[in-house]
């Protein structure tokens, strides 16, 4: 978080790419809720679908990320 335009550029991917973990993420941080209704405001609803399994594996170790959103394929 050195940089705002690189957390928002990360936060954005989140919402798009991993919206219901985001979303569960938000239920432990208030800096992390602000920046999920923020987006979800300027987006109104609009995102891709996330991946299920790595939902899971958020809610069974919510400390734990399973991605790199910098190395995800966009294929």
């Amino acid at each position: 978080m050195t940089s705002p335009y690189e957390d928002f550029a990360e936060s954005f991917c989140m919402f798009m790419w991993h919206h219901d973990i985001f979303n569960a993420m938000a239920k432990y941080s208030d800096n992390i809720q602000k920046k999920f209704l923020y987006i979800d405001n300027l987006m109104k609803g609009f995102y891709f679908d996330s991946d299920t399994e790595d939902l899971h594996h958020f809610i069974q170790n919510p400390q734990q990320r399973p991605w790199d959103i910098t190395r995800m394929s966009l294929e």
